[in-house]
């Protein structure tokens, strides 16, 4: 590919080839260049967005009631707040669990846990609280 971006440079130069030709040949040899690196990246967006699916479908509207089970199984509403299971804020006041963590409906819930979350859920009430705050 070098030699023939060179052969065309030289044509150019010698007035046998237009101006248009010189510039398609130059920005073929550096596609060809970066053609591995683009292919990488075009396989890791693809990843990321199979992940991001993944996610997003891994809860469904039939999942809230089961949802609003686990939290009352587990104890885990406080008022009108569905809170983390009690591990995650042992020793705090019921008014802290809520301000930091509480929301009010498993339909919030469920749709942080959807921005938020790095992998599917696995189906338990723990892991919709399990995700990257950043």
């Amino acid at each position: 590919m070098l030699e023939t971006v060179k052969d065309v440079q030289r044509k150019y130069s010698k007035g046998e080839i237009g101006k248009e030709e010189m510039i398609a040949a130059q920005r073929a040899y550096a596609l060809e260049l970066t053609r591995e690196e683009r292919e990488a990246e075009r396989v890791a967006r693809e990843r990321e967005r199979e992940l991001q699916e993944s996610i997003w479908n891994s809860i469904t509207d039939a999942d809230h009631a089961r949802i609003h089970q686990m939290a009352v199984d587990l104890d885990c509403i406080r008022g009108e707040y569905y809170v983390p299971c009690t591990g995650h804020w042992a020793g705090w006041r019921d008014a802290d669990a809520i301000l930091y963590h509480g929301v009010p409906s498993t339909e919030q819930l469920c749709d942080r846990f959807l921005t938020l979350a790095l992998e599917p859920w696995d189906g338990t009430y723990q892991h919709l609280w399990e995700f990257d705050m950043e």
